[in-house]
C-alpha cells in the first residue's frame, strides 16, 4: 500500500516498440488494435491467416489453441522483425518455417499494416538520399544518427544500415 498522498503505479511497456511504430507511421489498423481488448500479435495472426496461411475467419475460430498460439508466435516474430529488420531467412529460422513462406508471412503483415510499411520505406528513401537517420522526440527529428554505409557494395554492410534506418 502507498503512504497517504502517494499512488502506487505499475506501468507495462508491453509492445512498446509497435506502440512508438503505430504512432509515428500513423498506421490506423494497428492504432485500433492498440485501442482495443485483444491481444496485438494474436490479432495480427488472425488479420494474416487469409494471406499468409490461407485460413479464413470460419476456419480461424475452429483452431486449437495450440495451432492459433504457433501462428501468434509466428506474427510476433514477424511483427518485430519488421520492426528490426529481419530478412526472410532470420524470421524463417525464428519461426521455423521455409524463407518462402517467411516472406510470404511477412507480406502479409506489410500489407495488412500499409502506413507502417510506407513509413519504413519512406525512412529508408530518405537515410538512402542523405546517408544518415534521426530519431524523433515530440514531433521533431532530436538525433542524427549517420549511416554512411548505406550506399555500400558490400550486403551485410548495406543491409545493416537499411535496417537502422527505421529502426
Amino acid at each position: 500500500a502507498a503512504p497517504p498522498g502517494w499512488t502506487i503505479v505499475q506501468l507495462d511497456y508491453s509492445q512498446v516498440e509497435l506502440r512508438v511504430a503505430a504512432l509515428l507511421s500513423d498506421d490506423k489498423v494497428m492504432q485500433a488494435i492498440f485501442a482495443g481488448p485483444d491481444d496485438y500479435h494474436m490479432r495480427t495472426a488472425e488479420l494474416i491467416a487469409p494471406f499468409a496461411w490461407g485460413i479464413d475467419a470460419a476456419m480461424w475460430a475452429g483452431l486449437s489453441p495450440a495451432d492459433k498460439k504457433t501462428k501468434r508466435t509466428a506474427a510476433k516474430a514477424v511483427n518485430f522483425g519488421i520492426l528490426y529488420g529481419s530478412g526472410d531467412f532470420a524470421l524463417a529460422k525464428g519461426i521455423g518455417c521455409t524463407k518462402k513462406q517467411a516472406g510470404i508471412i511477412k507480406a502479409a503483415v506489410n500489407g495488412t499494416f500499409k502506413a507502417l510499411d510506407k513509413w519504413c520505406k519512406a525512412r529508408l528513401a530518405e537515410t538512402r538520399r542523405t546517408g544518415e537517420a534521426w530519431t524523433w522526440w515530440d514531433g521533431q527529428p532530436a538525433r542524427c544518427r549517420p549511416l554512411p554505409g548505406i550506399a555500400s557494395p558490400i550486403d551485410g554492410t548495406r543491409g545493416t544500415c537499411e535496417r537502422a534506418s527505421w529502426n
